[in-house]
Formats: C-alpha cells, sequence, structure tokens
C-alpha cells in the first residue's frame, strides 16, 4: 500500500532542492493579490453558487448524488441563526475593524413589559432590523465573538502559521477541473516560501468532539476541494491545511489542527469526474442501488 504521507514528504524535499533561491516565484514579495486570487464580496461569491462548484456542493454529493439534485432543484433557501453567527464569526476572524464596518452592535427594541429586548424573531425587531445599517449582532453575541477573536489569535501556534508569510483573508479563486468550473474562499491563505498553505477558521460547541465535525462536516475534504482549486488555478497550495477550532462557549478554547491532503485531494477529485459524469449523463445516483451490508461495531 502507498504510504502518501512519506511520498509527500519526499516530493517536497525534491522540490526544496531544485529552487533557485529568490528566482523562486513564491520568495518574490508579494505587494498585490496574484491574478488567480479573486477581491469579490461574499455576496457576490454567494450568487455565484449556482454557476460554480463549491466544497460544500461537492460534499452534498457525495453523500447522496440524488439529494443533491432534488434540493438543486426543490430545496428553497434556508438560513437560521447558527448560520448567520457563523458568518459574523468569519467576519470577526478578517479583524474587528472589518467587523465594525459590516456590523451593527444593538439589541434592538425593548419590550415594555419585560424590560427586555425582543428576540430577533419577533415582528417588533423584524419592523426595526430595517432602519439600521449593515448587519445586526447583539451585545451578547458581540462578546462571544469578542472572545473566541482573541482566544484564536492568543494562540501561539496561530502566530507561528500566520507569521510564516504574506497572509491573504477572504480571497476567492476559481478553476477549471475535469471541466468542471469550481470555486473557493479559503478563509486564510499564508504565502510561504514553498508555496501556499490554507487555514480555515472553524466555531465548535466541544473541542474535544472536534474530530467528529471533522468526519461528519468533510473538513478535510473540504480543504483538499481548496488546494485542488488553487493548483488548478495556477497556485501551489501546500500539501498539508491548519483548521483552526474555537468553542463558542468561555472560555473559548482554542485548538490548531493538521490536515495532510495529499492523498485526500486524489479522492476529491474523483468526487468531481463523478460530479461531471452526473451533469453530462443527467443521472443522479442514490449510491444505494446494489446490496449492502449490515455491520455491527462492539
Amino acid at each position: 500500500m502507498t504510504d502518501y504521507r512519506q511520498l509527500a514528504e519526499q516530493l517536497r524535499e525534491i522540490a526544496q532542492q531544485i529552487e533557485t533561491g529568490p528566482q523562486n516565484k513564491h520568495e518574490r514579495e508579494l505587494t498585490m493579490k496574484p491574478e488567480w486570487m479573486l477581491d469579490i464580496p461574499f455576496d457576490e461569491y454567494n450568487e455565484a453558487r449556482a454557476q460554480y462548484l463549491t466544497s460544500h456542493a461537492l460534499h452534498d454529493y457525495s453523500r447522496c448524488p440524488a439529494k443533491y439534485r432534488h434540493a438543486q432543484l426543490h430545496a428553497a433557501p434556508r438560513d437560521t441563526a447558527a448560520f448567520a453567527f457563523g458568518r459574523a464569526f468569519h467576519t470577526m476572524m478578517e479583524g474587528p475593524d472589518v467587523f465594525a464596518a459590516q456590523y451593527t452592535v444593538a439589541d434592538g427594541p425593548v419590550n415594555d413589559a419585560t424590560g427586555e429586548p425582543f428576540g430577533n424573531t419577533t415582528k417588533s425587531y423584524k419592523k426595526w432590523a430595517p432602519s439600521i445599517t449593515g448587519m445586526v449582532v447583539s451585545t451578547a453575541e458581540h462578546a462571544r465573538l469578542r472572545g473566541m477573536y482573541a482566544s484564536v489569535m492568543q494562540h501561539g501556534v496561530v502566530g507561528e502559521i500566520m507569521a510564516a508569510g504574506e497572509t491573504f483573508a477572504e480571497a476567492t479563486i476559481r478553476a477549471d477541473i475535469y471541466g468542471v468550473p469550481c470555486q473557493c474562499r479559503p478563509d486564510l491563505l499564508v504565502f510561504e516560501s514553498g508555496g501556499q498553505t490554507i487555514v480555515d477558521w472553524k466555531k465548535t460547541r466541544d473541542l474535544s468532539r472536534f474530530k467528529y465535525d471533522v468526519r461528519d462536516y468533510g473538513y478535510a475534504e473540504q480543504m483538499a476541494f481548496y488546494a485542488n482549486v488553487i493548483d488548478y488555478a495556477g497556485g501551489n497550495a501546500n500539501d498539508y491545511a491548519y483548521i483552526v477550532a474555537v468553542e463558542d462557549e468561555p472560555p473559548y478554547v482554542c485548538g490548531v489542527f493538521s490536515a495532510p491532503l495529499f492523498a485526500v485531494q486524489c479522492d476529491v477529485r474523483r468526487a468531481i469526474e463523478r460530479y461531471a459524469k452526473s451533469v453530462k449523463t443527467n443521472v443522479w445516483p442514490t449510491g444505494y442501488e446494489s446490496i449492502r451490508e449490515v455491520t455491527y461495531n462492539g
């Protein structure tokens, strides 16, 4: 069986041996985003999901192509308080100044009967919200976001990662892979001497169970999708990524996880090939067309 980690290390050593010093394209000091990185607002990126395959879409397709297609044709876009808080968290991770330019911190109208603010699902709140510029978070949510941001920035390993090269946040990257237009938006890219390191911010309830989040939500596959798009766009993604996870309740424990990508990138490319075939043939299998054996654990 091929040892992909050993192979990746050998490839990295070979690459280091053939580098020619300052003439290497990744060792030149960057003064602007490379041409394969697009500086567009998140809303514009989000609206383009219908034209471009994303890591989340490929994850849904891989779980069940038939369900993915059904949702694509029939499911209405949905938003939840958790999704909204997640977007606010990622904006905060771009920096408090960026957050302040896009969000207003306010609790909304107060219920005279209770002396407490109306909830954000009430009619009174929804009537008040359009009068505020930008998106709104409550003072309690803002305190949590600041606490999460501080915990991440105070983590020693995070500082080392970000100090390894020039960083770019929330850059959109697009490329054609096997005839499929793809796009990604890494939370952070660190340009090091040998290539680009992907860094992704994640919030979690319990860091001790984060490994299950990685499995259930396909975080390693998400990072590998990013790496493939970067490579096909003209970049040179490193064969590992960092997932920085922070709990969303005090004391906001933060951890850094390394995700080897070499083997996973191959799996992701095969998934994109299957997706391309489904698009071409308009056949979206369930994945349960044949008999499966029941397995028992324990």
